[in-house]
């Protein structure tokens, strides 16, 4: 493409579909050349890592899992039903509920005092509910449908980029399918890009 860098993957950070100013850059010159071959088309392929993008988007599935658990609690109470995803958690709410699912599951760490509140059976430093909260995200399993919309994220950040900053038309830029690695030996998160000729 005339140009002395690599344009074929553009790198994302964990957990993150944002663009940074580097990588638009590379965007904005692999528009450039292909606003010079019209009938080149643009193919690209969201990728997530799961040993690098996890860690970064597990506190979302924890949350998801708390609100799941207030959506059951307001359920029970109110003839009229919520879903999860329409559930606001206070810092009260959260708290509470992390503690409750902390105590749950990890039974001989933790329990409530004589007082209700919750509290380490072995005292450690360090806060509770920092505690708590890292001890529920090492049992958290990867989902893959949560990374399948991480991959398909970022491949709509750039097929936007492309069309609304590179004026590229549309029906030149194809998203393919989404793909869930293993991981990635560099350490580098990368989306792939392809081009074809009409």
């Amino acid at each position: 493409m005339g140009s002395k860098k690599d344009l074929s993957s553009i790198s994302f950070k964990p957990g993150s579909s944002a663009l940074d100013a580097q990588q638009q850059a590379k965007l904005f010159e692999l528009s450039k050349a292909l606003q010079e071959r019209p009938k080149l088309t643009l193919e690209i392929k969201g990728a997530t890592f799961q040993q690098q993008d996890w860690p970064a988007i597990s506190d979302d599935a924890l949350f998801d899992q708390l609100k799941i658990r207030r959506a059951a609690e307001i359920n029970q109470k109110s003839p009229i039903k919520i879903r999860p995803e329409y559930v606001a958690l206070s810092t009260e709410d959260y708290r509470r509920l992390l503690a409750e699912l902390f105590i749950e599951k990890f039974p001989l760490l933790a329990e409530k005092s004589l007082l209700g509140s919750p509290e380490l059976k072995t005292p450690q430093p360090g806060d509770f509910y920092d505690i708590a909260k890292q001890k529920l995200l090492e049992i958290i399993n990867p989902e893959q449908q949560r990374l399948e919309d991480l991959a398909a994220h970022r491949a709509q950040a750039i097929a936007k980029y492309i069309v609304q900053k590179g004026g590229i038309p549309q029906e030149r830029v194809y998203i393919l399918d989404p793909v869930v690695k293993p991981g990635n030996d560099d350490k580098e998160i990368v989306s792939l890009l392809s081009l074809k000729a009409d």
